[in-house]
């Protein structure tokens, strides 16, 4: 018997050799696919540097910009990290997009209430999506029964059964004792939602060791919205992606968004939970407030046509709501104010006529790619000054950027203005002059997605050049002739 068992042994020795010198099983390799967006802003640097890696592989990302553009973000599937450099550990085939943005003075600082995005914050909505601001924390509220804190570094933790943070140097690392005594621990943050059309939360999860019950439970002002127990571990022994549709709380509002674990005792188990890279993914724009009521302020009588000046256009009530003001019925033409129609009475009055419109899709891209999204842009006169709105709406599933280039068609330019939060509809003011310059020359605007890091629509700006728009004239789509037919008339 013992002759036999030596004798399987050696074979098996043998077997695994073999194996060994074969090569490993297909899925142990996997491949990390690295991308710049927009092109030319910069570059990656890696190590170390391979066609394939083998599972569990850390390695070192460092985004270079050139000059006169920065670094913003990573981007990938749950991974949203700012820091750079900044670890990965590959566990899977892996898309990372390094993001970078002009270097402009007077970037976006954040957009006008009932737009999605907080101030100065890519993407905005959660802080310290990574936990790279440390055990420390101060975006996270921090709670346990037996440890100082949740947030946790390799230093401090150690890896467990291979796994680690998900990217960066730390994560949350819920988890029993070492003798498997009970654990409770949570981590919070009130996180301010924005309006949207659909909302999605999305985090990295690992349960490396369940050898007792123990469970996460996620929620949002209280509602469970996701949970896992010492059952699920099987599919999570490395870090994979949860997705949450949670677009029934994009209404605006602050909801507090927390993890809670919990294990019972189990005297010698071990038990423990990791999240990595939370973060709030956003698809079309939730229904807005409207635009302010416009004021129209026309001239005395006898005065002509277009003498008056539009006040609207500002984040507010409604639609061109308001009365006119002028002389009683009957009396025909006179002084007054015109504050847009009553509401319901003439939808669109009031504004002022787009005098440039342009169209966004795949096709303009260089070179064309596959996608059914479109978008539509257009300038209009927003004050008497002859400041320029551009509103620009679209269909991008998951926009990442919408930057403004200087290029010709059918040749890929160079970004030159950041647009603020991608998320339809996009708005930007410029001047009069700006205006005549950017109809004049060829620029184009490019909005990109994290199915498309490198751009996925794409408009030429294509104007006739009109003069009254230079100059501040206003025509309004329901033209006011500085008469006011009365009812009586």
């Amino acid at each position: 018997m013992k002759t036999l068992i030596q004798h399987v042994t050696l074979w098996s020795v043998i077997l695994c050799l073999g194996m060994a010198l074969a090569g490993c099983p297909p899925n142990a390799y996997h491949t990390l696919t690295l991308n710049v967006s927009p092109p030319g802003a910069g570059e990656i640097q890696v190590s170390p540097d391979r066609s394939a890696y083998l599972a569990g592989t850390e390695v070192m990302l460092e985004a270079i910009p050139i000059e006169g553009w920065n670094f913003s973000i990573w981007q990938g599937t749950g991974f949203n990290t700012s820091s750079s450099p900044t670890k990965l550990r590959i566990y899977q085939d892996e898309t990372i997009t390094a993001i970078f943005l002009p270097n402009l003075e007077g970037e976006a600082e954040g957009t006008e209430e009932g737009e999605a995005e907080g101030e100065g914050e890519f993407p905005g909505f959660i802080k310290d999506p990574g936990f790279e601001e440390g055990m420390n924390t101060t975006a996270w509220r921090q709670t346990s029964r037996n440890f100082a804190t949740v947030v946790c570094d390799e230093a401090r933790c150690g890896m467990l059964e291979g796994v680690g943070p998900h990217s960066g140097q730390y994560w949350a690392y819920f988890s029993s004792t070492p003798s498997g005594g009970q654990e409770s621990a949570s981590i919070e943050q009130t996180v301010a939602m924005p309006r949207s059309d659909a909302a999605f939360l999305n985090f990295y999860l690992a349960i490396p060791k369940a050898e007792g019950p123990c469970s996460l439970r996620v929620s949002l002002e209280d509602r469970v919205v996701f949970e896992v127990t010492e059952l699920d571990a099987s599919l999570y022994q490395e870090y994979r992606m949860v997705e949450l549709d949670v677009s029934g709380w994009a209404n605006g509002g602050e909801y507090l968004l927390r993890f809670d674990y919990y294990n019972e005792a189990s005297p010698g188990d071990l038990m423990a939970i990791f999240v990595d890279d939370v973060m709030l993914t956003l698809e079309g724009q939730g229904e807005g407030e409207g635009e302010e009521e416009g004021v129209w302020e026309g001239g005395e009588e006898g005065e002509g046509e277009g003498e008056g000046v539009w006040e609207g256009g500002e984040e507010g009530e409604g639609e061109g709501e308001g009365v006119w003001e002028g002389e009683e019925e009957g009396s025909g033409e006179g002084e007054g104010v015109w504050e847009g129609e009553e509401e319901g009475s003439g939808e669109g009055e009031g504004e002022t006529s787009p005098l440039c419109t342009f169209t966004l899709d795949s096709i303009q891209m260089v070179p064309p790619i596959q996608s059914t999204a479109t978008g539509t842009a257009e300038f209009r006169v927003m004050d008497e000054a002859g400041n320029m709105l551009l509103t620009i709406q679209h269909n991008v599933s998951r926009p990442l950027l919408a930057l403004l280039y200087s290029g010709e068609a059918e040749t890929n330019g160079t970004a030159i203005v950041n647009l603020g939060t991608p998320l339809s509809p996009i708005t930007c003011v410029f001047t009069s002059l700006e205006y005549i310059f950017l109809t004049s020359h060829p620029y184009y605007i490019q909005i990109s997605s994290m199915a498309h890091p490198n751009g996925e629509i794409r408009g030429q700006i294509n104007c006739d050049q009109d003069e009254g728009a230079a100059e501040g004239v206003v025509e309004s789509e329901g033209e006011l002739e500085g008469e006011v037919e009365s009812e009586g008339e």
